[in-house]
């Protein structure tokens, strides 16, 4: 009976975090970088000269994170909020198991194709995936996108000195083996980590 009902609270939860749709946006998103991940983006530079390019697999990370923070909208939004323990264990289940496939897949997948090294992606994923979620817990699982978005800025004219060199908080362009960068993209994930936690709708009660 207990397992009957399981199934039942699963299936609902799935539906209403419309997952298969949510899981078609990801695959479509490491394809597109598998294909086009090496194709240069160009945008003006702030600095004399012309204009720079960085490959499209740096923003494609940044969708996949948008993607893990927008599958938490559901449209049980006001029952869930209501504090049932049972939804409150399946979100857990759920952000461990789209952290870990966002990372997981976007390494392997980016390793195979030949593209910049895993490690470095496997950083950038976390930074970005910390800051959707962090944009989440503020605005609404919908609008996960709004601080990822306003991230780009910084990120593209704000991550290197007047040299050329890339700068600690750039973790998608910086060398895959630089411990600061490293603790910057670590720090942010957990940041988001703890918001969606600190969130007590959403908090798992123990005791």
């Amino acid at each position: 009976m207990r397992s009957a009902s399981a199934l039942t609270t699963t299936a609902l939860y799935l539906r209403a975090h419309a997952i298969r749709s949510s899981a078609a946006l990801f695959a479509l998103a490491l394809l597109a970088d598998v294909t086009l991940g090496t194709r240069p983006v160009a945008f003006p530079s702030i600095r004399p000269g012309g204009s720079s390019s960085f490959p499209l697999e740096h923003e494609v990370a940044l969708v996949i994170a948008v993607l893990v923070g927008q599958s938490f909208s559901s449209r049980m939004g006001s029952f869930e909020e209501a504090g049932a323990i049972g939804f409150q264990h399946y979100r857990t289940r759920h952000l461990l198991a789209a952290c870990l496939l966002a990372l997981a897949a976007s390494a392997a997948i980016f390793g195979i194709a030949g593209h910049a090294p895993a490690a470095q992606h496997l950083r950038a994923m976390l930074g970005d995936v910390g800051i959707a979620l962090v944009s989440g817990r503020l605005f609404g699982w919908g609008l996960s996108w709004i601080l990822p978005a306003c991230s780009v800025f910084p990120m593209t004219y704000l991550a290197q000195d007047t040299a050329g060199h890339h700068l600690p908080w750039d973790w998608a362009g910086r060398s895959p083996y630089d411990p600061q960068s490293w603790g910057i993209a670590v720090l942010v994930s957990t940041i988001g980590v703890v918001s969606f936690f600190r969130d007590r709708r959403f908090r798992v009660r123990t005791g």
